[in-house]
Parts: C-alpha cells; structure tokens; sequence
C-alpha cells in the first residue's frame, strides 16, 4: 500500500495534542514508513508549516514539546516523499473540477476547500500518472473528503478519461 498524505496526517503525527495523535501514532505502528511509501505535496508542507507557527504561540514556551514537534516533524518529512504535479497539462482543470464538487456537496466557501483540492487534484494524479500499488489517500478530514471520495473519483475520472483508482482512508478508521 502506498499513502499519499493530507496536512492533517503530519500535524497529526507531530503534535501529541491533536485530537487525531493516538490514530495517527496507530495508523504508522501498523504502516511503517520501513514497509510503506508515504507521500504528500507542497500544499502539505506549506499548512503543517503554518501549524507549526500558529501552535507555537499556544505551547509557549515548553521546548520539550517544541524539541519533540520537530523530531516527530522531520521524521515524517525525511521518510515520506514530496509529489507535486502542479505543471501537469491536466492539473488545472483537475483542481477547479474538484474544488467545484467539494463546495457543491459540503456548502463551504471555495477559499475554504483551495488547499485540499490542490492537495486531492496532486494525489489522483500521483495515483494515475505512477501507478503505485493500493493507492491510498489519507486524511482526518471526513465531512469534506472521505464523506465526497466517490464524488471526487467520478469527476476525476470524468477529467482524466480513465478510472481513477485511489482509496480514501481516515486516520480515525480502526481498521
């Protein structure tokens, strides 16, 4: 199985506070990095990035907490590789297709739902241009992506010409 990852996965992984900490520290337990492939794009490094500096300024000053944030962080950075196929000729049209469909079926603004179509339009086309085995999206977010996947899939497939293969994983899934 390989993962291609949301910002929310690190964030995750990194901060022992986050709601999702306990799943994500299950999900690389039972998925190691030695066993799997991890990957993200740009996006997600940009959002943990700025996380990072927002969780900061609530942790204060505690530099065990901040010392562990950032070995847990370059941990999941160094093993996990960086994907972006943000010049591919069907990006584009992938990214405001998705983004159309997550803002019809969840009702939020569009600037709210940007960085995960960018993040979603770079993991279908991983998914279509490489070919891994078990492609795997994973994400905290249910509402907006796990609830819409199959939507999602039907637009890019509709896109792409070709069927989508990407299964959507939460971390909050016991499986």
């Amino acid at each position: 199985m390989n993962f291609f990852c949301d910002s929310g996965v690190p964030i995750a992984y990194a901060y022992p506070n986050d709601k999702f900490h306990i799943n994500a520290k299950r999900h690389f337990q039972k998925f190691p990095f030695s066993s799997y492939k991890y990957f993200y794009s740009r996006e997600v490094r940009m959002e943990f990035e700025k996380k990072r500096l927002e969780r900061f300024t609530t942790t204060g000053r505690d530099v065990r907490t901040i010392r562990s944030v950032q070995k847990t962080a370059f941990d999941f950075f160094s093993r996990a590789a960086e994907k972006n196929f943000h010049d591919d000729k069907l990006y584009k049209n992938l990214e405001k297709a998705i983004l159309d469909e997550l803002v019809t079926k969840t009702g939020k603004s569009p600037h709210n739902l940007e960085k995960d179509s960018k993040i979603i339009s770079n993991s279908i086309l991983w998914s279509f241009r490489e070919s891994p085995s078990n492609p795997a999206f994973l994400t905290v977010d249910y509402n907006d992506i796990i609830k819409n996947g199959e939507f999602i899939l039907q637009v890019a497939s509709g896109l792409v010409g070709h069927k989508i293969i990407l299964f959507f994983r939460g971390l909050f899934e016991s499986k």
